[in-house]
């Protein structure tokens, strides 16, 4: 079947804010739609958040773009997550995939518009107002005999729950529970931890961190962290590694 040649025109509803930095290398971009055979990207390690607003570099890219129509468009867009808006500041073309090759046009400033529904925007939203902005992140309910043991060490266990992992192409989310057996120096006996996995490129990222005052995610919130957003590579000589492993190859 022959593919449609994908239209610029959604681009007005995707994109936003300042002009791009230089270009992350190709495993920083994390693709978060593919809607009518256009991939867009966004780069975690660009994320910057301003009350309720996230600013965050993304990356839309055509394939089949010929002529004078650019094979790829990078801008940093601003998205309000209360308000369900996004605006456009920047957006510039590139000849090339992959934000690269010569410029072929800069965008204009946008004023502020609804985020369209069922969009390659909406997508992003999503994404980055749930993952992005730690107090946004869902936090399991205390938990069960759904967790599971995955590693245990002589400070603290590590456990995962099979029904609190959500599948993205080549990434999962989850959140790992850990019990420390001797209290951390703040005082925390465990430590919820929201983590992204790419099994296909093995690197993870820390999305949050919440630490409580009682064993297996019980007692008072003592405080919320947001993660740093880079990604590094996993082995198993961490732990944190051990349960990217185990949630990659044993875990659907």
């Amino acid at each position: 079947m022959r593919r449609k040649k994908a239209s610029l025109k959604p681009l007005a509803s995707l994109l936003a804010t300042f002009a791009v930095s230089p270009c992350p290398a190709a495993d920083a971009w994390v693709m978060v739609s593919e809607r009518g055979m256009v991939p867009t990207f966004f780069a975690p390690a660009t994320v910057r958040l301003r009350g309720s607003v996230v600013i965050v570099e993304t990356l839309v890219e055509y394939p089949e773009a010929t002529g004078h129509q650019p094979q790829s468009v990078r801008a940093v867009q601003s998205i309000d997550c209360d308000r369900k808006e996004i605006k456009i500041t920047f957006v510039m073309g590139y000849r090339e995939l992959g934000g690269r090759g010569a410029k072929m046009f800069a965008g204009k400033r946008t004023n502020w518009v609804p985020i369209p529904p069922d969009t390659p925007a909406a997508d992003l939203a999503d994404r980055v107002c749930r993952s992005e902005r730690p107090n946004q992140a869902e936090l399991p309910s205390p938990p069960h005999n759904d967790w599971e043991l995955v590693s245990e060490g002589h400070d603290s266990d590590f456990y995962v729950n099979r029904r609190l992992i959500e599948v993205h192409r080549s990434y999962k989310e989850y959140w790992l529970l850990v019990n420390h057996k001797t209290p951390e120096p703040k005082g925390a006996k465990s430590t919820f931890i929201l983590l992204e996995t790419d099994c296909r490129r093995q690197t993870l990222r820390f999305v949050n961190l919440r630490l409580f005052s009682g064993p297996m995610g019980t007692g008072e919130p003592l405080k919320n962290l947001a993660g740093s957003g880079g990604w590094l590579p996993f082995q198993g000589s961490s732990r944190a590694g051990t349960v990217a492993e185990f949630v990659c190859t044993q875990l659907g």
